[in-house]
């Protein structure tokens, strides 16, 4: 019977995983398999696959229990597939390889030489920096994708890459210096800021809320009104006008309740408005209780 070439390269890997982990690790517990394994789920949804194919390695050993240990084997096929690569292609500013530069990923050693061969790095943006003797650092930030292999990123040291603060090279004899452009001069600063924002995003709030508790007093003497009239000389307590009654007090308390959110809303923003500095910094949030609602802000002013 025929063998898939998945399947092969699945059993070689699960092969060579538990060659390499059976010399590298010594013996882990049932339990210190499963908690590898456990490890490597939570790290893969981390998108730190390398951590995890390392947990992987120690629940793929023989000494685990077989039904974790085929478990992990598998997930180390997938993985491994999964973790992208990348080959950084390094020149000076004559366009000659450099081989002896110092990389680090997100401020940590990835590598001291670049001998040409394809790094293994987790999936993510990163930032690369590069540093080599007589030359000004350069970074790069690069967005690697899981799966990805063999990435090419190239990069010229002593080139247009070099950070700023490298060292300019002189001028010669009778060319006009160059200095950097000086920053354009203020036009007039804005009076506009973020707590201006606020201040009417506030105020439409209190807007609306004086709008609402006018609506729903309209609503509630209208509804007292057919009560008191439906009533006459009084009512009993099953009478149907009882429930125009009551939806006239609850349409009050509602009313009472959005003209203070409207009202607190419309003083917060004048508030506001008035005292807002440059810089200042606002937050603003509802405050809803069992009997009442409103709005809390706190900030700088």
């Amino acid at each position: 019977m025929m063998t898939s070439s998945r399947s092969v390269v699945s059993i070689l890997l699960a092969s060579s995983v538990l060659a390499v982990s059976g010399a590298a690790f010594a013996d882990p517990t049932a339990r210190e398999c499963a908690t590898a394994s456990e490890d490597a789920l939570a790290l893969r949804k981390q998108e730190k696959l390398k951590d995890a194919k390392d947990r992987l390695l120690v629940c793929s050993t023989p000494s685990c229990p077989a039904e974790v240990r085929d478990e992990c084997a598998r997930r180390m096929t997938d993985l491994t597939q999964a973790i992208p690569s990348v080959v950084f292609d390094v020149k000076d500013a004559a366009g000659n390889d450099v081989a002896a530069v110092h990389v680090t990923m997100d401020g940590a050693l990835l590598a001291d030489h670049l001998g040409g061969a394809a790094i293994t790095v987790d999936p993510g943006e990163h930032t690369f920096r590069f540093e080599a003797t007589a030359q000004p650092a350069v970074e790069k930030k690069v967005v690697i994708r899981e799966g990805e292999k063999d990435r090419h990123v190239a990069v010229t040291l002593g080139g247009s890459d070099a950070l700023a603060g490298a060292p300019v090279a002189a001028t010669a004899p009778g060319a006009a210096a160059t200095t950097p452009a000086a920053p354009a001069a203020d036009q007039g600063e804005s009076t506009w800021n973020g707590q201006k924002t606020v201040a009417v995003v506030v105020g439409t709030v209190g807007v609306v809320g004086v709008v609402l508790g006018s609506v729903f007093g309209a609503s509630a003497f209208s509804k007292w009104s057919s009560a008191k009239t439906a009533c006459g000389t009084g009512c009993g307590p099953n009478d149907p006008a009882q429930s125009l009654k009551n939806d006239a007090s609850s349409a009050a308390t509602l009313s009472t309740a959005m003209f203070a959110v409207g009202g607190a809303a419309l003083v917060g923003a004048a508030v506001l408005w008035f005292t807002a500095p440059s810089g200042a910094q606002v937050q603003v949030a509802p405050a809803v209780g069992g009997q009442s609602m409103g709005l809390t802000m706190r900030g700088t002013f």
